[in-house]
């Protein structure tokens, strides 16, 4: 046993005086801080942080995660008794049993989300295919490719699709930190659909202008501005690697402008 580096206080929310978090305060008469109790405090005060974000009104499993929480500070971190190494097992014990209980939640929301804004998105896209499609044949706007602009349409609408089949693909297996953070890149669910579809835009265009073509079996990338299946397979391709695809548009955009630099410059 050693003793307690820190005392401890609580912070409260002004409006309904709810405990969210611990004020954790440097106990003078420890000096320096052991190492087992300061790594030991980060990671309490990172736990209650997942939490506020997991449960920002709080609620029944916030106040039991928290109260639990808060006897494993005093434990290990306040006192003449402290007990860190005990109560890092045991906080990291509690991670567990929080992930066990609120990944499937967490993730299913998140899932719905993403899907709920890919719907909108997706069948926008698809309207305006059609649109696109309907004046193509009708004739309007001879000096437009309509048509090729209906393909663009409809490789947004497959990436909508792609970008949904990616979370449920990446995000396999939860981290407790995944709970407070679904996405690692903090981007909100139609900010990044509408990311990856700008994506798939800027691919359509290198394949459209030939600026890349690729074949696989009979199928080639050229056709891409005639074929509707092929720019929805190209979408659904580029909504499930949109994790990938910044950097692969990086490297073209870099390969092009190389290409287009000077002789002896």
């Amino acid at each position: 046993m050693a003793q307690g580096a820190f005392t401890r206080g609580y912070d409260k929310d002004d409006d309904t005086g709810r405990k969210t978090g611990i004020n954790f305060q440097v106990n003078p008469e420890v000096d320096p801080t052991p190492e087992d109790q300061a790594t030991l405090m980060i990671d309490i005060e990172r736990v209650i942080a997942t939490l506020n974000r997991l449960f920002p009104v709080g609620g029944p499993s916030f106040e039991r995660y928290f109260e639990d929480v808060s006897s494993l500070a005093s434990a290990g971190l306040v006192g003449p008794n402290a007990q860190p190494v005990t109560a890092a097992r045991a906080l990291q014990n509690l991670k567990d049993e929080i992930l066990t209980n609120e990944a499937g939640v967490v993730k299913n929301k998140h899932l719905l989300e993403l899907g709920y804004w890919a719907l909108i998105f997706a069948a926008a896209a698809v309207v305006l295919g059609l649109c696109f499609h309907g004046m193509a044949q009708a004739d309007w706007l001879p000096a437009v490719n309509t048509r090729r602009l209906g393909q663009f349409c409809y490789a947004f609408s497959g990436a909508m699709a792609g970008t949904w089949i990616s979370y449920g693909y990446r995000k396999a297996q939860f981290t407790f930190e995944d709970l407070g953070k679904p996405e690692a890149d903090y981007l909100w669910s139609s900010i990044r659909l509408i990311f990856t579809g700008l994506q798939t835009i800027i691919i359509g265009l290198l394949l459209v202008l030939e600026i890349v073509s690729i074949s696989f079996g009979k199928i080639s990338t050229a056709d891409f501005g005639r074929s509707v299946e092929i720019a929805v397979v190209i979408g659904l391709l580029c909504g499930f690697s949109e994790q990938t695809l910044p950097s692969a548009i990086a490297k073209q955009a870099s390969a092009l402008f190389k290409k287009m630099e000077p002789k002896g410059s």
